[in-house]
């Protein structure tokens, strides 16, 4: 997927901007966080990662053309939420693009720049599916910034507590 249009358009949307949001709900509100987490400390990228119903209570004025929005969609009782933020975010113009399950044709607006459609799974299960092209991004993204994935600045494996 990365190395296909929507996916290559991904990159080097979130190669060139200054920050990025993700976004998805009820299991996978946990991915949404993570990407957006290993986007920052890899890429350098400052990322927001929000609840899909939190982000239509404000994180949505961030949805701008310059922003790229990432939507972790899942097949089950989160999608239409999910649905619903990225009818919003194209209000302002935010460039779009959407990792779910085969039934991710609800989630297409106007401004859907592509989609990367993977095997239905559960929900609860979906977390396992979407992470993996997540993480892949923010590999992709962190070399086409000039950064090492494997060694980000900043970012220390060893925390201590007193």
């Amino acid at each position: 997927w990365l190395d296909e249009d929507p996916g290559m358009q991904l990159c080097e949307a979130l190669s060139g901007a200054h920050g990025g949001i993700v976004i998805s709900r009820g299991y996978d509100l946990a991915t949404a966080k993570e990407i957006a987490l290993k986007l920052t400390e890899t890429c350098g990228l400052h990322t927001t990662g929000v609840s899909a119903a939190d982000f239509l209570h404000g994180h949505v004025v961030l949805a701008t053309p310059e922003t790229p929005l990432l939507a972790f969609r899942p097949d089950g009782p989160a999608g239409p939420s999910v649905d619903l933020a990225l009818q919003g975010a194209a209000r302002y113009g935010a460039r779009q693009w959407v990792v779910g399950g085969r039934d991710i044709a609800a989630a297409a607006t106007s401004a859907t720049a592509g989609a990367l459609a993977l095997e239905n799974v559960p929900e609860r299960l979906s977390p396992l599916v979407f992470a993996i092209p997540g993480q892949l991004l923010a590999e992709r993204v962190a070399r086409l910034r000039g950064r090492d994935p494997d060694r980000p600045e900043g970012l220390s494996k060893v925390i201590q507590t007193t």
